[in-house]
């Protein structure tokens, strides 16, 4: 018997994203939707955004996901690994998981545009 070889995509995100990346993904994605429609790469921010709710679901997962980190620290405050440490406050997590539901909920609402 011999075994169909699946085909993987070697930039397709195959497991679960960190708090940093999720907060990049978020950050990054609204960051390129203020920019004026000229400047924006709008499929980008739109995949950054998708990512967030199924990392899978964007063929081009790694691509789009650092992009989104480089965006992220062009800007952050927070030093690479910060965020994912044991030592983040409580209160700022939990600012970190609403700022990425509000990520989601704008990807959603695009959807419901198209």
């Amino acid at each position: 018997m011999s075994q169909a070889k699946t085909k993987t995509n070697p930039i397709a995100i195959s497991g679960p994203l960190t708090l940093v990346e999720k907060v990049a993904l978020a950050a990054a994605s609204f960051a390129i939707q203020r920019l004026p429609s000229a400047l924006q790469q709008a499929s980008n921010a739109y995949d950054m955004q998708a990512m967030l709710v199924c990392p899978s679901s964007v063929g081009r997962g790694k691509y789009i996901l650092g992009q989104a980190l480089r965006i992220f620290n062009a800007f952050s405050g927070f030093q690479p690994g910060a965020i994912d440490e044991g030592t983040l406050h409580p209160e700022t997590r939990e600012d970190f998981e609403k700022f990425i539901a509000k990520a989601i909920k704008a990807h959603e609402a695009d959807i419901c545009e198209d």
